[in-house]
């Protein structure tokens, strides 16, 4: 019997393994298009000039500001940035770039324009792809009852799962869905076997001791050094910019493959004037769910 809180974690690090990829490819992106999506505000990265926002359908966009964005709201009470919250539903009307979307305007809605989404996560209790359903079991022994319909998506390795009659019971799953008419509507379904989860978790904080184009290394408040390998998937931010530097501070978070090595998913630095590594600065306002990393690790085999 494994514990609730035991299982949560089991579930975040299938997210992290199944649904970030995912998250990151709706954001694929062919430059010189125009493009427009509503969502809810997940962050605010104002030295990145940048809002996080979740669609309707689950996805994760990073949205870029410029002094050229305008803003629209029902009052003027939103001239910029700054006066954005999370948890606000907005409307982006944007181009697509070479480096992602870049905002031409945001607007801010009101709660009928994009319905509020909810998340849950657990076992695969029972499946009915005749009406079409699938049932779901928390940890800590709430159940859901999904729908399926044209606007759900389905998330596996390998894209193995493509619709409700792939499901099987004892499989784990995270949803993204909202509440239509009494019924709960699964808009994102990242599903996964027990052996789909990454065995180990890491995150660690200290000073960068040496750092190359595949790896960082870091040493800890007790002199412990670990060396993490850095893919084409690992997402890096440095305050201020510019690249990581033997000397810097940086917090690496990370999964062991399957060589029992530890890789890089997320790497937040600061240079080394600072005291101290620092997530960036995303406003947090009212209460949130985290947001999911932008981008992760594929694991080697």
């Amino acid at each position: 019997m494994v514990r609730p809180g035991l299982r949560r974690l089991m579930l975040f690090g299938l997210v992290v393994a199944l649904a970030l990829p995912v998250a990151a490819q709706a954001q694929d992106v062919t430059p010189g298009e125009r493009f427009r999506l509503a969502g809810e505000v997940t962050g605010v990265v104002l030295d990145a000039q940048l809002m996080l926002v979740r669609t309707v359908r689950g996805e994760d966009w990073r949205i870029q500001v410029t002094d050229e964005t305008e803003f629209r709201s029902p009052s003027g009470e939103v001239e910029s940035l700054e006066d954005i919250e999370v948890g606000m539903r907005v409307a982006v009307f944007g181009l697509l770039t070479d480096d992602g979307a870049l905002a031409s305007t945001i607007a801010i809605t009101t709660g009928e324009d994009s319905p509020r989404l909810q998340r849950a996560a657990g076992t695969i209790s029972a499946v009915r792809p005749e009406v079409p359903t699938f049932e779901l079991e928390g940890g800590d022994g709430e159940s859901w009852t999904f729908l399926v319909t044209d606007e759900a998506r389905f998330v596996s390795r390998q894209g193995t799962i493509q619709g409700v009659e792939d499901l099987e019971p004892g499989m784990l799953a995270a949803v993204v869905y909202h509440d239509r008419d009494q019924a709960l509507v699964a808009l994102r379904v990242v599903v996964g076997h027990e052996q789909d989860r990454p065995r180990m978790g890491i995150r660690l904080r200290g000073k960068v001791t040496a750092i190359s184009a595949t790896s960082i290394t870091i040493e800890d408040r007790e002199a412990e050094s670990t060396t993490f390998l850095i893919t084409d998937s690992t997402r890096i931010h440095k305050r201020g910019g510019g690249r990581i530097e033997v000397g810097d501070w940086a917090m690496v978070a990370g999964l062991m493959n399957d060589q029992g090595r530890p890789v890089a998913v997320l790497i937040l630095a600061a240079p080394s004037k600072h005291d101290r590594p620092e997530r960036p600065p995303v406003r947090r306002d009212r209460p949130q769910r985290q947001p999911r990393l932008e981008q992760p690790t594929a694991l080697p085999d």
